[in-house]
């Protein structure tokens, strides 16, 4: 068997960090999978996951505002300065799922 492991974004960190580059309309069905695979509770009795998420998110969208220059080198769906912020306005302005909108 063989395979590649990327190092590039391997750290010691919160395991909720890996969930930061994904859109927030995609993240509590893939929360609820891996609720299900590690046998964890399910979000509305435990969602410290989501606010852990949430706060990546956060941070990473208004750690941004300082410096919005667009980075065309990035490519991925965060690297307009904007993109991150008016995501996570348009998912909590839409009925985003239970314990989500408890967060905001």
């Amino acid at each position: 068997m063989k395979g590649i492991v990327d190092w590039g974004d391997a750290e010691w960190a919160d395991p909720a960090a890996d969930f930061a580059k994904i859109p927030l309309t995609g993240i509590p069905a893939m929360l609820d999978g891996y609720r299900q695979e590690t046998g964890q509770e399910t979000s509305t009795s435990t969602p410290t996951w989501e606010a852990r998420v949430l706060w990546f998110h956060l941070t990473w969208a208004l750690g941004r505002l300082p410096d919005p220059v667009p980075r065309p080198d990035e490519r991925h769906w965060t690297a307009p300065p904007a993109s991150r912020l008016l995501s996570l306005l348009r998912f909590f302005t839409s009925a985003s799922p239970a314990p989500w909108a408890d967060l905001s």
